[in-house]
């Protein structure tokens, strides 16, 4: 951009017959593109936490079977030493 000639940053708007530039053009459609990208932001960031929130909830449910696991192989253990005594 820095060799164009300052004749190729405007253009001539029909309706009006003015010249309109075209850096201002672009950035509108600049600010529509930030404005999208922001909003995918946003969803991918909803989509990041609720698989952290269901990752954790899994990782609790599997920490308490372990527990429940452990317990039920203490508990065999205890029955079958003592009965064959």
């Amino acid at each position: 951009m820095i060799g164009l000639p300052p004749q190729s940053f405007t253009a001539a708007d029909a309706r009006h017959g003015e010249h309109v530039p075209r850096l201002a053009q672009t950035q509108y459609v600049g600010q529509t593109y930030g404005a999208a990208s922001a909003l995918l932001s946003a969803l991918a960031l909803t989509g990041v936490s609720a698989s952290l929130a269901l990752q954790a909830k899994e990782s609790r449910a599997a920490r308490k079977d372990s527990g429940r696991n452990h317990h039920l192989r203490l508990i065999r253990m205890a029955a079958s030493g003592s009965s064959g005594s």
